[in-house]
């Protein structure tokens, strides 16, 4: 009886350990069939992964009230404007250009800038962007045409609290400069609001400032815009 259990024993224990092998055995087969399925999971992954590519354009009305005060001025005036931007970006680096038309402030500015993302996998998702640019305003200044041209630098800020729903806020800090018919010059600009995403079209609404001081002989002026800049924005 030992015998013949051990034996059956032995022959179960050869079976198995065959079976085992046959099991983990490696073959060209299966190799190729695995290949074949990374590769389709690839193109999926492929296929709904962000893009390292990405565009967007801009417009925008604004409504808001300049409060100019100086040693002999103290006034404030209503205002209204349109604006618009495009950008683009491969990966983490952008570039992006803007343009404002302002008839009633006597005014327009046209800006391009250098954008970095430091955080997010994409402008439309949470993310935090830096950016350095150039921003040219014409203006009439007491009948006088003037030019002003100066560097920024700032931070674009989004925070989604849900898929659709968030909040928005940029700065914008103007280096200062000189110009022979305004002075030295120094600016900057904040804006803060929400937005909703509609797939690729974004709706939002923001509360903006931008003030400007200017020295000239002695006499400092102030400038200040405050408003709400709406509009939308669509990504592709």
């Amino acid at each position: 009886g030992n015998t013949s259990g051990g034996s059956g024993g032995g022959r179960y224990t050869f079976n198995q350990k065959a079976e085992r092998k046959e099991k983990s055995r490696w073959t060209l087969q299966e190799w190729l069939a695995q290949k074949q399925r990374n590769h389709l999971m690839d193109l999926w992954l492929g296929m709904y992964a962000p893009s390292p590519y990405e565009f967007f354009v801009q417009g925008s009305f604004n409504t808001y009230d300049t409060k100019i005060e100086s040693t002999a001025t103290n006034t404030k005036q209503h205002h209204e404007s349109f604006s618009g931007s495009v950008g683009a970006y491969a990966t983490i680096i952008g570039v992006e250009g803007s343009y404002e038309n302002n008839p009633g402030d006597k005014y327009n500015d046209t800006a391009g800038s250098l954008n970095l993302r430091i955080l997010g996998n994409a402008v439309q998702s949470t993310h935090l962007i830096l950016h350095y640019g150039l921003r040219t305003r014409y203006e009439d200044s007491s009948g006088t045409q003037v030019r002003l041209s100066q560097q920024f630098a700032g931070a674009d800020l989004n925070l989604y609290l849900n898929r659709h729903f968030g909040l928005q806020g940029l700065y914008n800090y103007y280096l200062p400069t000189t110009n022979t018919t305004l002075g030295d010059v120094k600016a900057h600009r904040y804006e803060g609001g929400l937005f909703i995403d509609f797939k690729a079209l974004r709706i939002y609404g923001v509360y903006f400032q931008e003030q400007e001081k200017d020295t000239n002989a002695g006499t400092e002026t102030t400038s200040t815009r405050t408003g709400i800049q709406s509009g939308i924005k669509f990504f592709f």
